[in-house]
């Protein structure tokens, strides 16, 4: 696969270290911000509206949404 990811997530939340796990066991890059370690990425957050983690985006941009989504988005290969 060798697709790049950023994650944001938390270091207490089990999907967040499952959607890690995913990328990483398909030969992925995780870029992975943790919300309890950054005020900024909290802030941003707020600003956006985003309540739950983890919330996922491919190297191009293009959002993916949580957990869920990811096993779609690598499984079903909707990447369109």
């Amino acid at each position: 696969m060798s697709e790049a990811f950023t994650l944001i997530g938390k270091t207490d939340c089990m999907a967040c270290s499952k959607a890690s796990g995913l990328v990483r066991d398909r030969g992925g890059v995780v870029n992975y911000y943790a919300i309890n370690k950054a005020k900024w990425i909290v802030d941003l957050m707020k600003k956006a509206n985003i309540m739950t983690v983890p919330q996922i985006w491919n190297e191009e941009g293009k959002y993916i949404g949580g957990y869920d989504e990811l096993v779609k988005y690598l499984y079903k290969g909707d990447k369109g």
